[in-house]
């Protein structure tokens, strides 16, 4: 006595199709995840290298004329658009971004001129948009005449 086992193995067929197209479903999502994860670092780095460039720009304006930098601030704080590495606007960078990227960057400095003598504390900060919404690099130190010391 033999029986019909088509029924069977046409459910066994519809079973592996489905575990297939899962696993390449799941293959695909992290494929996905993992293309925006780098796609962020990339962005994420290049910001922290413009910030780091304008960093190093403010100290070589510090150390060529302190009076200047200094004047460049006030006590509740300038923010400065230096987007070209030059004191070219006060305010808002609004659309003006790093030539060739679409990054924004601004630096707010502040002057204290307190019991410890002069300083400024500049604050850099890098944003631009990506795939999951506004991102910022952002780095702040305080500058000092060190050279009058």
């Amino acid at each position: 006595m033999q029986k019909n086992k088509f029924g069977q193995s046409l459910f066994e067929l519809v079973v592996a199709i489905g575990i297939v197209g899962l696993v390449l479903v799941a293959i695909v999502s992290v494929a996905t995840i993992s293309v925006r994860n780098t796609t962020f670092s990339k962005e994420q780095s290049l910001a922290s290298r413009y910030t780091q460039q304008a960093m190093e720009w403010l100290r070589g304006q510090r150390d060529t004329d302190w009076d200047d930098f200094k004047g460049r601030g006030s006590a509740s704080g300038t923010t400065w658009c230096i987007n070209t590495l030059d004191w070219n606007s006060v305010g808002s960078c609004g659309n003006q971004v790093i030539s060739g990227t679409g990054y924004h960057r601004e630096v707010e400095v502040i002057y204290n001129s307190g019991a410890s003598g002069d300083e400024v504390r500049v604050t850099v900060v890098t944003s631009w948009e990506g795939s999951s919404g506004a991102h910022e690099a952002r780095a702040s130190t305080v500058l000092t005449n060190w050279k009058a010391k």
